[in-house]
């Protein structure tokens, strides 16, 4: 009977012995809707380490409760005990309570909601050039995005190519680099200042088309009588990003250049009419651009524009003189060279030579797009003498 009264007398002595301190407080959902219910809240003493830790499941209005006694380091009066929501996507900031008596409610664990990222550029399976610019944007319902980086598949492996710690107001960020050809694949990566991230839901790809696109040919007549439009043709291809524009560029004899979008035909063949509006030599040149803005040009191809009808001229407007006259009443040969550059023969005209007075009214006619050499004997006078030659149709 001894033996059992002094069992009985250490036990009450135990349970009087110890006295609990609970830290209570509210866990408020996430903004983004996730519930608080069944999320782990943890306790420990800042001053010993997490290490020494308590937790307790968030109940289901929200609230928890932890006895800071249980601590292997326990608790005491003035003592500062930190809590925090802890998880693998949803956690809380630090809240801190000081232990007082009795018991102590903190404040409230607001349930932090994870940041997202959207891939904006470039789109999916889209063609680039060799400068490729990144556009990702993202939502945070907490604000408080600290880090956001570019993920790369550029070579067989991931990597963060990049990344960035501010500038996050207007709700995107943009990166660029500088890449080879070949198709490649990117994401990006937020975090915000609790360490939680998220990778956008799936992976982009792009290829970047560093090759020029190419001319095959261009075509046209090489000869036109009178003025109007003429048919161009250019043919053309590309083997990655596609074709996105054909430009056929006239070059006029007084070297006015003008730049026409060509259509396309079928195939790989683009035309376009061009005006040509004066006598001589023009020349083309087609330009393509891809899908990338990788431009490409062919060597030029000329049409020779002649009037409709008759179109007399002399060479160069030269007089020529077989020898140089030297003294008074020497005898010289005068002549010029006379075209026609229509497409009509001239029939007769006359060819006058005159220094002041009518040495020779030659009568003649030149073919169409034909030449002619008309020359008069001419005895010098003293003195500077002036000779003009002119054309008469009449």
């Amino acid at each position: 009977m001894k033996k059992l009264g002094v069992v009985l007398v250490l036990i009450m002595f135990i349970q009087f012995g110890y006295a609990a301190h609970d830290i209570t407080g509210f866990v408020e959902d996430a903004l983004d809707g996730e519930s608080a219910v069944g999320k782990t809240v943890v306790m420990w003493n800042p001053a010993v380490g997490m290490s020494d830790n308590l937790t307790d499941v968030v109940g289901a209005i929200g609230n928890y409760s932890i006895d800071c006694k249980l601590l292997a380091s326990s608790c005491i009066t003035n003592d500062v005990m930190s809590l925090q929501v802890i998880g693998v996507r949803y956690v809380s900031w630090v809240v801190n309570v000081t232990v007082a008596g009795g018991s102590d409610v903190a404040g409230n664990l607001s349930l932090n909601s994870p940041p997202n990222a959207s891939l904006d550029l470039p789109l999916d399976s889209e063609y680039v050039s060799g400068d490729v610019d990144f556009n990702c944007s993202f939502f945070d319902y907490d604000s408080n995005v600290a880090r956001i980086g570019l993920w790369g598949n550029w070579s067989g492996s991931w990597v963060e190519e990049a990344n960035v710690t501010s500038g996050f107001g207007n709700g995107y960020v943009g990166f660029s680099d500088v890449l080879v050809q070949g198709g490649y694949e990117w994401n990006c990566y937020v975090e915000d200042a609790l360490g939680i991230g998220s990778f956008a839901v799936s992976n982009s790809s792009f290829f970047v088309d560093t090759s020029l696109p190419v001319v095959s040919s261009i075509s046209s007549v090489s000869e036109v009588c009178g003025f109007g439009t003429v048919a161009v043709n250019c043919s053309v291809y590309d083997l990655n990003s596609g074709v996105d524009s054909v430009i056929i560029q006239s070059s006029s004899p007084l070297s006015a250049l003008v730049n026409y979008s060509a259509s396309l035909i079928s195939g790989d063949v683009y035309g376009v009419d061009v005006l040509m509006d004066s006598v001589g030599v023009w020349d083309l040149t087609c330009f393509v651009n891809d899908s990338v803005g990788n431009l490409n040009s062919s060597f030029g191809v000329d049409v020779t524009v002649s009037s409709a009808g008759v179109d007399l001229g002399i060479v160069g407007d030269l007089v020529t003189f077989d020898v140089v006259p030297s003294v008074e009443g020497e005898t010289v040969n005068v002549s010029v060279n006379v075209s026609n550059l229509g497409c009509a023969d001239s029939g007769n005209f006359v060819v006058g030579f005159n220094d002041g007075v009518s040495f020779l009214n030659a009568t003649v006619s030149v073919v169409a797009g034909g030449f002619l050499d008309v020359s008069a004997l001419w005895t010098t006078a003293i003195g500077l003498s002036n000779i003009f030659v002119y054309l008469d149709l009449d």
